[in-house]
């Protein structure tokens, strides 16, 4: 499989706390893995995921997100500016 990202990835194991529907929704996923442009992270299955939303990142910064792929409970994001 041909590398396609600008950036390599570097693997991690955070939690986050996905955030949708304006900040009324908040639940957990696992960041897999994380470069400066975008992440591969597990949610939880039970929860729809719209294509774009925040994840609020451990260092409690609000990070906006858009989904790029999903596999089953995983999803491949890019980091919006």
């Amino acid at each position: 499989m041909t590398e396609r990202r600008a950036l390599p990835r570097q693997a991690v194991h955070l939690e986050a706390t996905i955030v949708t529907g304006g900040g009324l929704t908040r639940f957990d996923g696992a960041v897999l893995n994380m470069s400066a442009m975008g992440a591969r992270v597990d949610v939880p299955d039970d929860h729809e995921l719209p294509e774009s939303f925040y994840m609020l990142m451990p260092d409690h910064r609000l990070q906006p997100c858009r989904i790029v792929w999903r596999e089953g409970m995983r999803v491949g994001l890019r980091f919006e500016v």
